[in-house]
This record gives C-alpha cells, structure tokens and sequence, in this order.
C-alpha cells in the first residue's frame, strides 16, 4: 500500500517454492532474524532505505506473492501469505524471528503472530489496523471498483492521494512517475485479490492473545488508515509500545529513515 519503488540490480536471486508459487526473497546483514513484510503494491525494495542504517539484526525481505520479482499469476490469501512465511522461515532454518510489516504486511504480521506464535520473537506494525471498520472497508471498495474498471493505473491514482499527503505531493512531483513502473510490478488480479484481503481483515477479538513485545508505528496524517486504529490496537496488545511520524500513511520518507531505523534497533536489539 506504499507506491514507493526502489529499482536496483539483482545479481543473485533467492526463491522459495510455496504452495505452487515462486517467493522471492532477499538477506541484508547478520544478527537476530528480522522479517520485513512490505505493503500492497510494492516490493522488498521498499525496504531498501532502511538496509544501510540498521546493523545488529539480519533483514530477512521477501516479496510478498503477487508482488515484486514473485509469482504474479498465484492465487493470493491470507492463509497463503501467512504459509508462504512459515515455508520461508523453514527454509531458511530459523525458529523464531522479529517481524516487521508495513500496511498489509501488518495484517500478515498479526495473523502469523497468532497462527504460529512459537515462530514470533516480536512484532514491529506499520500504518496497520486490526479489524476493517466499515470507513475503511468503504475506502478499499472504491479501491476495488477503480481497479476493476481501470486496472492497475486507475489504482495508482487514487492510492497516492490516500498514502501521501497533499503538501508532500506538492514538494515531490517525481512520485507521478513511479506510475508506469506500477503498472510493470502489479497485475490487475493481485491487486484487486490483495485489496480484498485487505477489506475483510479482523483479528481484533484476537489482539489480546499477542503477548510478544510490539512496536507499533504509524503517520498522525494517515488518510488511509486512521492514526485511531493504532491506538486501538496499542490498547488490546499487552505488551506494546506506540510511536508516531508527523507525517501520512508512507512515514518511510527519506527525511525519516535515520529515525524509524534507530527506533527499530532500539526496540529490537
């Protein structure tokens, strides 16, 4: 749910295969495992910022399925996004890890905590929500109906008026030209897939159960996801610290990456 590219060159490629789909991934540093989950339409690149400013742990980011160098034409749920990380921990041999998700990779996040808590260390979420209130389902459904009808661009223009804000908008006019590059990384169908996931996300009766250390991060400008869902779900977690970003729904901005890395180190290390 980012719309914030990062092109790079691959030269080694990592995959897993999970329930008949090819899941990229990629490993940035050593120490404690750390899972990154990034958001809808996007990519492990979104990531890329922080790699170079947080040392101590070793990032673990894959390409959600539908998404990124990932199978794009694989069926997408929510018990397969949640399986695909259980497989990738298993691959990888690692027991139990930190995991961190922006947007929808938050409600991946929760699910797995809940599903697979023996695998979970702690929880880092990112401009998340725990249970889709009918606001928000209405902001996904009009997602949903422009994307039905317009595909991948008419998605992009309306998602970057709900993930920046205005005033950013203004100051970075070279946001617009991420638009051909989502077109080449999303389809139609996993966008469309993923927005439903999205629209029909609950576990807050659940929340109470994740009693692992969580960090929750969120923008007070958020237009997509209301700044009031963190503070709910730092209300049902027992173990939960809440932190805020003056800024919208994507608080990962250049301007903020020294200190949403230095907090994530402080919280993980």
């Amino acid at each position: 749910m980012e719309i914030f590219y990062h092109k790079t060159m691959r030269n080694h490629m990592s995959f897993i295969k999970s329930h008949n789909a090819q899941i990229y991934y990629n490993i940035h540093g050593k120490g404690d495992p750390t899972i990154f989950l990034h958001g809808l339409s996007d990519s492990s690149q979104f990531f890329t910022p922080l790699n170079n400013n947080i040392t101590g742990i070793k990032a673990i980011q894959p390409d959600l399925r539908g998404h990124g160098e990932s199978d794009h034409y694989a069926d997408i749920s929510m018990e397969l996004l949640t399986e695909d990380l259980r497989n990738l921990l298993y691959e990888l041999d690692i027991k139990r890890a930190n995991i961190l998700g922006f947007s929808l990779g938050s409600l991946i996040a929760q699910n797995f905590a809940l599903e697979f808590p023996e695998h979970v260390r702690s929880l880092i979420i990112c401009s998340g929500y725990s249970k889709c209130d009918p606001e928000l389902s209405k902001t996904f459904k009009k997602l949903e109906e422009l994307t039905s009808h317009g595909g991948v661009p008419a998605f992009f223009d309306e998602m970057i008026k709900l993930v920046y804000t205005k005033d950013y908008l203004l100051k970075h006019q070279e946001i617009y030209g991420f638009k051909d590059m989502a077109v080449q990384l999303n389809s139609k169908a996993a966008v469309l897939k993923s927005l439903n996931i999205c629209r029909n996300f609950d576990v807050e009766s659940k929340l109470s159960e994740i009693n692992i250390p969580s960090l929750i991060m969120y923008g007070l400008e958020d237009l997509l996801v209301p700044p009031e869902n963190s503070q709910k779900m730092h209300g049902k977690l027992t173990n939960s610290q809440i932190l805020s970003f003056p800024t919208g729904h994507n608080f990962f901005l250049q301007e903020n990456i020294k200190k949403i890395a230095m907090e994530i180190q402080r919280f993980l290390i």
